[in-house]
């Protein structure tokens, strides 16, 4: 391999330049980049990247470089898409007048072997009210007890231990170490858990949808108690919801998204729009499906297998992460123009933790016609002293994270951390 790589390096640096590798393999899914030598250049060489098809699956971003010691004068980052046609794209770089071509062989994704007890278990949830007053939390004690806060009161749930899961929609949820599910509604007085299913490893649940993953792999919808029936497999569950006004005053509606992570990597996203005043047909859209995943967040949001998080196939960040999760908002500025906005945290093994927020305006000019902007934003969240971070979750419009000292912070989303209320919990 190395005889052949140099003689393909000698054989095309009559042309002033040339990539490391005459190609390379990607799976659908993953990135990789590619260096392009070129000596002899003083200053920045005007190295051109021909634009892939849109539509193709696979992007290419040219990057030029300083002078170094090995030539690399630019880096070609490439990608493919969850979806993107297996077999060969080249990718085309010019530089005064000659051509050098990279064969980029996309390939299917590697078939994952993931297993319910690998997949992470929520320790602290919320459930947002249509007021701060109606917001309430509930979260796993690290005897394995639950706690729920609302106000500024936290209360012990009763009757519940060993738990190792919890999640919050209009209900309260926990699930047990032996697979058992308990509901309660944390405004009752006294709060009376009772048990609901067993047999199951995980729930998930927000104010619109709420399912249970079973440990043999199949899905519940707790709303009516029956099986998913064209689920099996799972490993993962993670569901959001949203209301929203219609721009022009045309009533409300309620979105909601439920995403599936499968044993073999793959996963299926399903979504729904319901009108809650019946202006228009109630809207389920085709499923998506992504593949070669190894972790997902409720907003879309996937970890491929090589430890990259992504957004519609697109990088969120190019080197690996350790945990991600996700939140979204929405605001109605008036009844022309709305914004919304969905949010990826990622923590790194060095211990920092980014946000990254993808958000879109729509509405209407003074003539009527429809606009739309768009902004993609990233920030560090630094715990305090800059502390390295070991873990985190997201809370609605707060982010809870604990360092690697063991201490817990929270904010409320204006960079800052403050002290935790949620005595004693589980991490």
């Amino acid at each position: 391999m190395k005889s052949y790589c140099a003689l393909f390096a000698m054989l095309t640096s009559c042309s002033g330049f040339y990539f490391n590798t005459p190609s390379i393999e990607v799976v659908r899914g993953g990135s990789t980049s590619v260096p392009i030598v070129a000596a002899g250049y003083v200053a920045a060489p005007k190295l051109l990247l021909t634009p892939l098809p849109a539509d193709g699956g696979v992007t290419a971003e040219l990057q030029l470089l300083p002078p170094n010691p090995k030539n690399f004068r630019g880096v070609v980052f490439v990608r493919a898409s969850d979806t993107a046609p297996l077999g060969k794209t080249r990718v085309t770089v010019t530089l005064d007048d000659q051509s050098q071509g990279l064969d980029v062989i996309v390939k299917a994704a590697p078939a994952l072997t993931l297993t319910r007890d690998t997949q992470a278990h929520t320790t602290i949830a919320t459930s947002l009210g249509d007021t701060a007053q109606s917001e309430w939390f509930v979260w796993i004690r690290s005897d394995g007890t639950v706690m729920q806060r609302r106000g500024t009161s936290n209360l012990p749930v009763p009757m519940l231990s060993h738990v190792v899961s919890v999640s919050a929609g209009l209900w309260a949820w926990a699930v047990t170490s032996t697979g058992e599910l308990y509901r309660w509604d944390p405004a009752a007085t006294p709060v009376t858990p009772s048990k609901v299913l067993d047999g199951v490893t995980d729930v998930s649940a927000c104010r619109n949808v709420s399912y249970a993953l079973k440990t043999d792999g199949s899905v519940v919808d707790l709303d009516t108690l029956l099986p998913v029936s064209d689920l099996s497999d799972v490993v993962s569950i993670r569901v959001f919801s949203f209301t929203q006004q219609i721009i022009n005053g045309g009533g409300t509606y309620v979105a909601a998204g439920r995403t599936f992570l499968k044993a073999d990597g793959t996963v299926e996203g399903r979504s729904t729009v319901t009108f809650v005043e019946g202006q228009l047909p109630n809207q389920v859209s085709p499923p998506t499906f992504s593949q070669g995943v190894r972790a997902i967040t409720a907003h879309g949001f996937v970890q491929s297998a090589d430890g990259l998080p992504t957004y519609a196939g697109a990088l969120v960040h190019e080197v690996p992460v350790k945990k991600i999760s996700s939140s979204r908002t929405s605001q109605q500025f008036n009844a022309t123009t709305s914004s919304s906005a969905v949010q990826c945290y990622a923590l790194f093994d060095d211990g920092a933790l980014w946000l990254t927020s993808l958000s879109k305006t729509n509405g209407e000019n003074q003539q009527g016609a429809p606009t739309l902007s768009t902004n993609a934003t990233q920030i560090p969240l630094r715990a305090p002293g800059d502390a390295a971070i070991s873990d985190f979750a997201v809370l609605g419009t707060a982010v809870l994270i604990v360092t690697t000292a063991g201490d817990i912070y929270v904010t409320a989303g204006d960079g800052t951390f403050g002290p935790s209320p949620f005595t004693d919990l589980k991490h």
